[in-house]
């Protein structure tokens, strides 16, 4: 029975893996694709991304609601299959709008797929052994997300952007493989009838929209009717989905889960950590290729060891925080980040210093991200019950995505597009940015409070 839940987690991670590098991996290619498809506009082309996040947030929470509700097995071998056929069509992209189109289609599989396997690890651990199972599965997505970028570079480098695609298709069928074998289905027996359709609708658009509004407020402007409306669009479909989710027969999400003070904390902190970790991520790879002029391949290679930093705080801080000691884990997992968000920002200069600036600074960040954002997803799985598990999961995963969307933003907003002579103290400023955003984490963490999650 134990080696059979440790099976379900390295599936499971796997496909987390799978998905969020496509979060990343595809930013570094850009330029490359920007080149075949030289015919159109570099707007146009910004939606190979966007479409991907806006997309990926918007339905996490339906696509999480339909697994528990369906199937967590299921859904899972279902969101698997349609990302690897999205990714085969993305390799062999004739165009720039069919790239974009199997984006879409992409990120529809990866919301399918994320919230379903973390349900099917919540579901096949014990309670006192989810936190260490929940930060292993959160650890693989982190550190697909921070693997992006020297992946892409790599794969760029030696063949072309269509690569980044193509890299997907061993994997998938490797985890399909496996999860045949392996995964078995559980999903919420205690409801019948079908997950409310307009709830689900009312979920995607008002995360959609703010999510778009986040994404493309730098392009189009953030004070432009477009913005504009797509923020006070989704600010009043929230309430609307509040209504009809306490009115539906089969709601769409338990809202009884805001209830509990720890999830609720829980996701708020992980919206400013998402903020945090994506922005620092995405301004390290402009600094290196547009201060210290490092090629993709360069920049990637000098990140790579984040990623791995990440990895070994998350599995410690799993097998060590439970109870109390998770609170305490996070909070210091926040303090790593922003201590080397301080770092970048005292020591990065224009003449490039990599082993004595950017090598201590970003592994700090990438321990502290390892642990704070792992750790935050455990203490938001502590609360969730059965029925909601693969729903439940999906609204932390969604937070992160949204303070993903977020934090680049802000670095865009703050770094702008300075001239040589001001990139350094315009690189600086982002540094700062974002170290304060994963400050702004710490209260929210302390007030979860230790006796709760003790409890549990």
């Amino acid at each position: 029975m134990g080696d059979h839940r440790w099976r379900v987690l390295a599936v499971a991670s796997a496909a987390s893996f799978l998905v969020y590098l496509d979060v990343t991996v595809v930013n570094i290619a850009f330029p490359d694709i920007e080149a075949t498809f030289a015919g159109t506009s570099r707007s146009a082309l910004a939606w190979v991304l966007a479409a991907y996040n806006i997309t990926f947030a918007a339905l996490l929470v339906p696509g999480g609601r339909i697994s528990d509700r369906f199937g967590r097995r299921r859904l899972f071998l279902i969101g698997l299959v349609v990302f690897a056929l999205a990714s085969a069509g993305c390799a062999v992209a004739p165009s720039a709008a069919v790239l974009i189109g199997f984006r879409v289609v992409q990120a529809v599989g990866g919301a399918l797929l994320v919230p379903a396997s973390q349900g099917l690890v919540l579901d096949a651990f014990e309670i006192g052994q989810r936190t260490m199972a929940m930060s292993l599965w959160v650890a693989a997505g982190a550190v697909a997300a921070a693997l992006g970028p020297p992946l892409g570079g790599v794969l760029v480098e030696l063949a072309d952007w269509r690569w980044v695609f193509v890299i997907n298709l061993p994997i998938a069928v490797a985890v399909l493989v496996a999860g045949l074998g392996t995964l078995r289905e559980s999903r919420d027996t205690g409801t019948r009838g079908l997950v409310d359709p307009i709830g689900i609708a009312l979920s995607a658009a008002a995360v959609g929209l703010l999510t778009l509004a986040i994404v493309q407020g730098d392009a189009w402007g953030w004070t432009s009717p477009a913005i504009v409306a797509c923020f006070a669009a989704s600010a009043l479909l929230v309430p609307a989905f509040i209504v009809r989710t306490r009115r539906a027969a089969v709601p769409a999400l338990d809202l009884d889960l805001f209830r509990s003070r720890p999830f609720s904390l829980a996701n708020l902190a992980s919206v400013l950590m998402g903020m945090a970790f994506y922005g620092q991520l995405f301004a390290a790879v402009l600094f290196l290729t547009t201060v210290w002029d490092y090629s993709p391949i360069e920049a990637g290679l000098a990140l790579a060891p984040a990623p791995l930093a990440a990895a070994v705080a998350a599995a410690i801080g799993g097998r060590s925080a439970q109870g109390t000691w998770l609170r305490y884990l996070t909070m210091v997992g926040i303090v790593l980040f922003a201590a080397g968000s301080a770092w970048l920002y005292l020591g990065l200069e224009e003449a490039p210093d990599y082993l004595a600036v950017m090598l201590p600074g970003t592994v700090l960040v990438g321990a502290g991200a390892g642990l704070a954002v792992s750790l935050l997803t455990s203490t938001a799985a502590q609360v969730i019950p059965a029925a909601s598990f693969a729903a439940g999961g999906a609204v932390n995963s969604a937070t992160r995505q949204v303070g993903a969307a977020l934090g680049v933003a802000t670095v865009v907003a703050v770094v702008g597009t300075p001239t040589a002579l001001e990139a350094v103290a315009a690189f600086d400023r982002g540094w700062l940015a974002i170290g304060l955003c994963a400050l702004a984490a710490l209260p929210l963490t302390a007030a979860i409070g230790g006796r709760a999650l003790a409890e549990k």
